[in-house]
């Protein structure tokens, strides 16, 4: 599926990793919480329009074997030059979903549109119907002509496969809100349940859930978890026929809870706790500030040497060292002085510390990357303070300086980049020592006139 293969729904603005862990570790049951009643969206049968009374009747079939959804429309259209190469005859079949509370796509109705269009691509080629090359959907559209195409299931097996899913929901330590399975083709489940302490549940539950699902086999499943008193927490579905996912979280809190597999996000900040507002309590033992990153860019900057990062020999130009400080104790730090290790002579001069705290800690924007250039020299530095679990980002700026003599042209030289940093903590003064990979820079071999 070239468009449809995936659609991620999270509140954060990037990939979220795997939290700290702090918060909710035990893996024992979760302490209950009164359940609020929940309204789950009401189910309908869709109006079918567009196509031929051939492709009518198949789609009519489909979802009635589907059951009611959260499908309001689907309309069969020719395809467009959009989505070249297409065939003449070709079809799209577009959805569109019945909006829900809380301001979130209807991801449920997406779910419900890809197993109902993957059912019609192969009922359709079947019957030598025209051919489904795109299945649209409340969020988006994707071209079909690949995946796979497996046989029918036979509607006799439909109770027994309830009834599977139905054990696992129930084995979840959740409560069981619904439960619903179709056949569209292949077998399909979408389960809602509602948890006492989403922090548990979702570090200690979900994959569970997800895998014995998975285990089934079927066209797809869908799991929307809601919280105690009634809010969106986590969706997740999938069909195998269209090889298309979407996962998400509605509660930004919990986002942090999940890794969704997509790699570590391109940014200095540290992973945030589970849940994201998680902070080290007051009598946390005291550890060092801990420090994340070193990001290098700059006019002088050249990339990587086996001793360092190398650095070109540009007098005037400058240099930009980014990273993170994070407080993990239970109290808030101030940052007194940070104080690089240059060497006297050296040819980089160290020009002062620009500081960026993030106005929130789940929205670091530029503050957990490196400044962009250029790196000119800094005010005297100014004391700062960093609150518990919280972070500063901290960009070194550096200036290559006029170096080259007689003694020293031709010479390959390593900076030190030891970093000292002093900071107070309940009116105790502390100093911590950070070493990283070192600047080398190559003189030429013979010094330039001033």
């Amino acid at each position: 599926m070239a468009r449809l293969a995936l659609r991620i729904v999270i509140a954060l603005g990037a990939v979220a990793a795997t939290g700290c862990g702090q918060a909710g570790g035990s893996r024992t049951a979760p302490p209950r919480h009164p359940m609020r009643p929940i309204h789950l969206p009401a189910a309908r049968t869709p109006v079918i329009r567009g196509g031929s009374p051939a492709e009518r009747r198949l789609l009519a079939r489909i979802v009635r074997r589907m059951r009611p959804t959260q499908i309001r429309v689907l309309r069969i259209v020719p395809a467009t030059g959009d989505w070249h190469p297409i065939r003449p005859g070709d079809v799209e079949l577009l959805g569109s979903e019945a909006p829900v509370p809380h301001g979130h796509d209807n991801s449920l109705g997406d779910w419900e549109t890809w197993l109902v269009g993957g059912a019609f691509r192969d009922r359709s080629a079947a019957l030598g119907l025209p051919r489904v090359i795109v299945v649209g959907y409340g969020s988006g559209a994707g071209r079909v002509t690949g995946g796979t195409h497996p046989p029918p299931a036979p509607a006799t097996g439909l109770a027994a496969f309830r009834r599977r899913v139905e054990r696992i929901a129930s084995g979840s330590g959740a409560r069981v809100l619904a439960v619903r399975a179709g056949v569209p083709d292949g077998y399909s489940a979408a389960v809602a349940l509602q948890v006492a302490n989403p922090v548990w549940f979702l570090r200690h539950r979900l994959s569970q859930l997800q895998l014995r699902l998975h285990r089934l086999g079927s066209d797809g499943t869908f799991i929307a978890l809601y919280e105690a008193d009634g809010r969106p927490l986590y969706v997740q579905g999938g069909s195998a026929r269209l090889e298309s996912g979407l996962a998400g979280i509605p509660d930004h809190r919990y986002a942090t809870c999940i890794q969704f597999g997509f790699g570590e996000p391109a940014t200095l900040a540290p992973p945030l706790p589970c849940p994201s507002s998680w902070r080290p309590p007051p009598t946390t033992p005291p550890r060092r500030l801990a420090l994340h990153g070193w990001e290098s860019g700059g006019e002088a900057e050249r990339g990587s040497a086996a001793a360092g990062d190398r650095v070109g020999y540009l007098p005037g130009t400058t240099i930009g060292l980014g990273f993170v400080l994070e407080n993990p104790n239970g109290h808030p730090v101030t940052v007194r002085a940070i104080t690089p290790a240059v060497g006297a002579g050296a040819p980089i001069r160290y020009t002062g510390a620009r500081i960026r705290i993030p106005r929130s800690r789940s929205k670091p924007g530029a503050a957990a990357e490196l400044g962009p250039r250029p790196y000119p020299p800094e005010p005297p530095f100014a004391p700062f303070t960093i609150r518990p679990g919280d972070w500063a980002a901290i960009n070194l700026h550096y200036a290559i300086r006029h170096a080259c003599t007689p003694a020293t042209a031709g010479r390959t030289i390593t900076e030190n980049r030891t970093l000292t940093v002093t900071y107070a903590m309940q009116g105790a003064t502390h100093t911590a020592t950070y070493e990283n990979t070192a600047f080398t820079i190559t003189l030429p071999a013979t010094c330039p006139g001033p």
